[in-house]
This record gives structure tokens, C-alpha cells and sequence, in this order.
């Protein structure tokens, strides 16, 4: 998932475990934490936390300018649950 460093993600029906990110720790949710509800602040930040200044947040590569918003690696179980998902960030 993209975009995890600003609004915060929300996935329906199903809780959700953080199986890896990029960026720093934020001392709120951890790798192996279930949720429904993620945001994380300091996926987009090396090595210093906070990291709203431009020189501290992470660029990938190819990405042209400062401002990239982190990404996350979820699992979830499937097996039980046969209609849809519904996922949104909330402003």
C-alpha cells in the first residue's frame, strides 16, 4: 500500500497485519501488529523522526522530488469472507 505516511488507510471487514514497511519505526504500530486502521508517520523518513523537513525523508529511486508518502506490506486472511472489500483513507 502507498500513501501511508499522511491519510491514514482503512480496510473493511477484515483486520490486517503490518508484515513490513519503509521508513523508522513510529513507536505506534510495529511490524507484526494487527489493525484496520493504519497511518504511518514516519514511513517516509530516514533515519530521523519526524522527518517533515525535505532532507530527511526518503526518495526512491526515480521519484523526482522530496514529499514521497512511504509504503507498507499487509496480510490478511481471505479464506472465510466471499464479497467485497472496501478500503479508503480517512481525511
Amino acid at each position: 500500500i502507498n500513501g501511508v505516511a499522511y491519510p491514514p488507510f482503512h480496510l473493511h471487514v477484515s483486520p490486517f497485519q503490518i508484515f513490513n514497511h519503509t521508513g523508522e519505526e513510529d513507536g505506534w504500530s510495529w511490524i507484526g501488529d494487527w489493525q484496520d486502521t493504519l497511518i504511518l508517520t514516519a514511513s517516509n523518513c530516514n533515519g530521523t523522526v519526524p522527518c517533515g523537513d525535505d532532507v530527511n525523508q526518503l526518495i526512491p529511486e526515480g521519484a523526482v522530488e522530496y514529499g514521497w508518502p512511504g509504503e507498507v506490506v499487509i496480510r490478511w486472511w481471505t479464506d472465510q469472507f466471499t464479497g467485497r472489500y472496501i478500503s479508503h483513507c480517512h481525511l
